[in-house]
């Protein structure tokens, strides 16, 4: 998870919680802590759980890209190839994780679309146009079959 005191971060488990809890209710999950959206402390994590979980670890998921990231070195460094990886925010770096395979997926949150969005807003506010009370911006799953996009 990302700070613990940070919206973003709360959301972002509430939203996880909820897809678990809908979609896969026989997901079991074994442990949740904050790495403080930093990639060494997603680092040392993970090696806590791939050593108090053993096989029974099948997953990461991360707050954001660096706490995922840190648990890909993690899994490297354990010689655990079967754990997936999982972040969020599409960085660089975790598009490029997830081009060699070592990151099975991040979720890009379109800052280019909401800054646009928040730009409409504004002007429709100042020539006092009507504005919907909630503007959605997707997000975008990033995997195999569409890196090469990002």
């Amino acid at each position: 998870m990302g700070k613990l005191d940070n919206e973003g971060a709360i959301h972002r488990t509430k939203g996880n919680e909820y897809t678990f809890a809908a979609k896969y209710p026989r997901l079991r999950v074994l442990a949740k802590e904050t790495a403080n959206w930093q990639r060494d402390q997603g680092m040392a994590l993970s090696e806590n759980y791939i050593t108090a979980y053993g096989s029974n670890l099948k997953a990461i998921l991360g707050n954001n890209d660096e706490a995922a990231l840190g648990a890909v070195e993690a899994c490297r460094n354990a010689g655990r190839t079967d754990i997936i990886v999982m972040g969020v925010d599409a960085t660089p770096d975790a598009v490029a994780a997830v081009k060699n395979g070592s990151l099975a997926a991040t979720v890009l949150q379109d800052s280019a679309g909401q800054g646009r969005g928040a730009a409409e807003a504004a002007v429709n506010a100042l020539t006092g146009k009507s504005q919907p009370p909630i503007s959605w911006v997707p997000f975008v799953y990033i995997d195999k079959s569409n890196v090469a996009s990002y």
